[in-house]
């Protein structure tokens, strides 16, 4: 995949407060708390971007499915 679009996040409130307050990271909290995403197109950065500010102020998240796709047909069967 050809990175031509980029996001960094940093994850963490101590972190963001300390990035917030112009304060340096140790090399561990930059390897911990600091991530750099790539994308192919700016469609897909922007999906993401939209995904991170859905959670953004939540503490913690877990993803449950990759994808679940609903047809009427699944929903059906899906209703007992």
């Amino acid at each position: 995949m050809s990175a031509n679009y980029g996001v960094t996040v940093i994850f963490g409130r101590d972190q963001v407060k300390k990035y917030e307050y112009g304060e340096s990271f140790s090399a561990e909290e930059n390897e911990l708390y600091v991530k750099r995403f790539e994308f192919a197109s700016q469609l897909e950065m922007e999906a993401f971007r939209l995904g991170l500010e859905a959670g953004e102020g939540w503490m913690e998240l877990e993803i449950l499915d990759d994808e679940v796709v609903f047809t009427a047909q699944n929903l059906k069967n899906n209703i007992k």
